[in-house]
């Protein structure tokens, strides 16, 4: 059996089709953050403080903004009157984060079918996404932030 070290290169047309996967993934990405903004613990308890159907406003992070992912959410006070239900509504951020770099990978491995001819396979940046798709993946793993 023969095998070959020759390195395989996408094509102009592949990587460019590659590139616009990724772009839409990443615009994708920015739009479920968008909708998902960051309360802190702090917000969460003056919130749940306040009596059965009173409401507050979150708006979403300047950086969403600035790519025009503005949103303006209205949160029931009681959704965070108890600690689980505010790290419940938290891990949903870090869903989508993890969720982020498993699809990033699975892009990836459907226009790279080899990594071992791969001219990235030795890249730190992409050893590093393969590592992060299996710790998600695998491992239920959550970041402590």
């Amino acid at each position: 059996m023969k095998t070959s070290n020759e390195v395989k290169f996408l094509s102009p047309e592949e990587k460019q089709e590659l590139l616009e996967a990724m772009d839409i993934h990443f615009q994708t990405h920015l739009r479920a953050r968008s909708l998902t903004p960051y309360i802190h613990k702090s917000e969460a308890v003056e919130f749940s403080t306040n009596q059965s159907g009173v409401c507050f406003l979150i708006s979403t992070a300047p950086l969403y903004q600035n790519c025009g992912y503005s949103s303006h959410i209205i949160f029931d006070s009681l959704q965070f009157d108890t600690y689980e239900k505010y790290q419940q509504y938290q891990d949903i951020g870090h869903w989508i984060n993890q969720s982020f770099f498993i699809e990033l990978k699975c892009i990836l491995d459907t226009f790279i079918t080899d990594w071992n001819h791969c001219p990235l396979k030795d890249d730190e940046y992409f050893k590093l996404l393969e590592k992060c798709r299996h710790l998600f993946a695998h491992n239920s793993y959550k970041l402590d932030y």
